[in-house]
């Protein structure tokens, strides 16, 4: 300890002072005066516990006697303050004198330094706790169950586990390698391999989506259904290979041929037609029409009760072997050049009974030749509406077909400039074939009553004039068209007849060619609930289809599987046979045309077209089968 330094002033301790030199007596600290032994304690005595090597410890001290300090323990002393001062130095050389301390008055310059701690201290006997040890490491080697610290307090402690799980259901479920920690899983395989129910997706949050199933469908109805195959995809409908055709479809080769004389069947998957689907827009037009003044629309009974021409009944017709009935038309008809029939139907055709009102009605269509009336304009196809519901009067009237469409905003109608080869009427719908591209429907429950006095003038002319049709009092609206599918087999609609003695009643389409035999007989099933064809996925199939085994074809029929030919040219003829069978022939008139037959009379009518042998006649279809006899 340095001389000069002086104790705090609360540490009232009694220490010996180290010798600040050799011969430098003890001093008194703070005015206490000198002692040749002990320091004293604050109220002046000597401490006990200092006398002597061998004084008695506390233990033997009687109480009360003067070595009794404070509360009578030797072991602790009192300061003046009442605080209590730690044990003194259980040995301390008493012999020797304090070393000189200087002068601790008030005035001094600078305190006296204090003696080193480790020279003068007292034992401290209060009871040290034992600090916790942790084993070394506290790491268990597991890495899942997280990294163990140590708390000196407590020991080892436990870590967190390790969470892996990094919420994403993608990329699979992770799990814990106790030796490496975090393992990733395997991603989510979501594709189920099948194409069809769509590309699967995944979600981090939810996992596998399931998307919207593969739309095969193109919207196109002539190439097909679309199905779709799990391990491909989209299959396209794929359809026989064409049969061979006539040179007019331009066709190259062809699945099958017919045999000359014989009905052999041909394959018909590939022919297919589409509804254009205008029979709402048309019924539109139609009723904008209806609504001028100058249109009235009108029954087929008020056309009947009208009718404004006599026809001539014959007894024969030349050539025609079985003939039972016929007529002809007025004279004008007969012999005009720039009109010509073609195609024939009836009540017969159209209702299960037979007639309509009571009254036997036979329609006949006439395609207008332009360039040999000289006109600049096609007049289209007019209709003779004939009654013979007796033999004896005959009166039939024409009316002109017409197609509704709209010119800029307002509602017209134009002529229809087709062949007209073919009628079937049925229900309340006609159809007319179209020779190189299908059907066309005229609605016979929607004629409409025009103006007349111009034979030039088609539609609406003005406001003031109205709708006029050629001169023709009445117009037969056309309502709907079946057309021939780009993709489809070439087939052509030369005529057409109806067959009620399938289920569901058909139309027997057929191609006439005149040095060919390839032409086909195609049938087309009829939906009886609407009248329109029958659908297939969208398209309208044909549903069978033979090779006749001749040529010339003018129109054909079939009922209760035998068919019936009509036959122009070199092989002028009545042909008839079932499938398989030679065609058998009977006589026919020069000119044949369309057929159509009358269960209830069991008529089977026809007619020719060359001016001034114009004819419609019958023929019973029980003496044609049987050979005439």
């Amino acid at each position: 300890m340095r001389c000069g330094s002086v104790l705090p002033p609360l540490l009232l301790l009694v220490i010996g002072v180290a010798s600040c030199g050799t011969d430098s007596p003890a001093q008194v600290v703070d005015g206490l005066g000198t002692s040749d032994a002990l320091p004293l304690l604050p109220d002046g005595r000597q401490h006990d516990s200092l006398l002597a090597p061998d004084a008695p410890s506390d233990g033997d001290m009687n109480p009360g006697s003067d070595n009794t300090v404070g509360d009578g323990s030797a072991a602790d002393i009192h300061a003046a303050d009442g605080e209590t001062t730690a044990p003194l130095p259980d040995a301390v050389d008493t012999q020797t004198a304090p070393p000189e301390v200087g002068d601790l008055t008030k005035d001094s310059d600078s305190a006296p330094e204090l003696p080193s701690l480790p020279d003068l201290y007292w034992e401290d006997k209060t009871t040290e706790e034992t600090p916790a040890t942790c084993p070394t490491p506290c790491d268990d080697g597991n890495k899942c169950n997280g990294a163990e610290s140590c708390d000196p307090a407590v020991g080892c402690i436990s870590g967190t586990p390790l969470t892996c799980d990094d919420a994403d259901k993608c990329n699979g479920a992770e799990s814990c390698d106790p030796a490496v920690g975090c393992i990733p899983g395997a991603p989510l395989a979501c594709d189920d391999g099948n194409q069809c129910n769509g590309t699967e997706s995944c979600n981090p949050a939810s996992g596998c989506v399931a998307e919207a199933p593969l739309a095969c469908d193109d919207g196109n109805v002539c190439n097909g259904k679309e199905t779709c195959n799990p391990a491909t995809g989209c299959v396209p409908e794929t359809f026989p290979a064409c049969p061979t055709a006539v040179p007019e479809c331009g066709q190259s080769g062809g699945a099958g041929a017919a045999a000359k004389n014989k009905v052999v069947p041909a394959e018909a998957g590939g022919f297919r037609l589409y509804d254009e689907d205008t029979w709402t827009s048309t019924s539109s037009i139609i009723d904008g029409i209806v609504a001028h003044p100058s249109v009235q629309q009108v029954t087929l009974d008020d056309v009947v009760a009208n009718l404004n021409r006599v026809a001539t009944k014959v007894t024969n017709v030349a050539g025609t072997e079985c003939f039972h009935i016929g007529f002809t038309w007025n004279s004008g008809d007969n012999a005009v050049e720039y009109w010509y029939p073609q195609g024939i139907t009836g009540t017969a055709d159209a209702f299960d009974g037979g007639d309509y009102n009571g009254h036997k009605l036979g329609i006949v269509s006439w395609y207008h030749k332009p360039e040999v009336e000289g006109t600049a304009f096609n007049k289209g196809v007019r209709l003779a509406i004939y009654d013979v519901t007796s033999m004896s009067d005959i009166d039939y009237r024409l009316v002109l077909l017409v197609e509704p469409f709209m010119n800029g905003g307002t509602p017209d109608f134009k002529a229809v400039p087709i062949h007209a080869g073919g009628l079937a009427w049925f229900g309340g719908l006609l159809y007319v074939a179209d020779t190189t591209t299908g059907f066309r429907v005229f609605d016979m429950n929607r004629i409409l009553e025009v103006q007349t006095g111009n034979n030039d003038w088609i539609g609406k002319i003005s406001d003031a004039s109205g709708y006029h049709a050629h001169n023709y009092r009445y117009v037969i609206p056309q309502v709907g068209r079946y057309k021939l599918c780009s993709g489809s087999c070439c087939t052509r609609f030369s005529f057409v007849s109806l067959d009620r003695s399938t289920i569901p009643p058909t139309l027997l389409t057929g191609e006439y060619s005149a040095d060919s035999i390839s032409g086909r007989l195609v049938r087309w099933q009829l939906d009886e609930a609407t009248g329109r064809l029958a659908t297939k996925d969208g398209r309208v199939q044909a549903s069978y289809a033979v090779f006749p085994g001749i040529d010339n074809v003018q129109g054909a029929l079939s009922w209760n599987g035998q068919y019936y030919m009509s036959c122009s040219g070199n092989v002028l003829g009545l042909y008839t046979a079932k499938e398989g069978q030679t065609l058998a022939k009977r006589g026919w008139p020069y000119g044949p045309e369309d057929l159509h037959y009358s269960k209830s009379s069991d008529n089977l009518w026809s007619l020719t077209e060359h001016p001034g042998s114009r004819y419609v006649f019958a023929v019973k279809l029980a003496s044609i089968t049987a050979g005439c006899n």
